[in-house]
């Protein structure tokens, strides 16, 4: 995931408006919904963060691209290394922890 996104069912000013009737938290709803690229990493629903230019990736596109294009590289390099069982056997486990919620990943996200 790109360094300065964040990923979310909801937008947080439509959180916000739901949990405190004020969509001008959005902020505060942000930060209690963990979206952030860290937050995701921690949560096991990013694999990694991809830092972005100076400014964000609309500020040189390009070398965001390229950020990317190394990145999925990698990625794909490592992925060609597992035999296709533990190919599956990865993506079940990812899958299947995602959206556990168990006390350390509470602890985690509280910090």
């Amino acid at each position: 995931v790109l360094e300065y996104a964040w990923y979310s069912v909801i937008a947080p000013e439509s959180a916000a408006a739901i949990m405190w009737k004020d969509s001008s938290q959005a902020a505060r709803a942000a930060e209690t919904m963990h979206i952030s690229a860290q937050d995701l990493l921690e949560l096991g629903v990013a694999d990694g963060i991809i830092r972005e230019p100076e400014g964000g990736a609309q500020k040189n596109p390009v070398q965001a691209i390229q950020s990317v294009k190394r990145q999925v590289q990698h990625a794909l390099s490592d992925l060609q290394q597992l035999s296709i069982a533990e190919l599956l056997q990865t993506r079940y486990d990812k899958y299947r922890n995602m959206g556990v919620y168990f006390e350390q990943v509470a602890d985690k996200i509280s910090t």
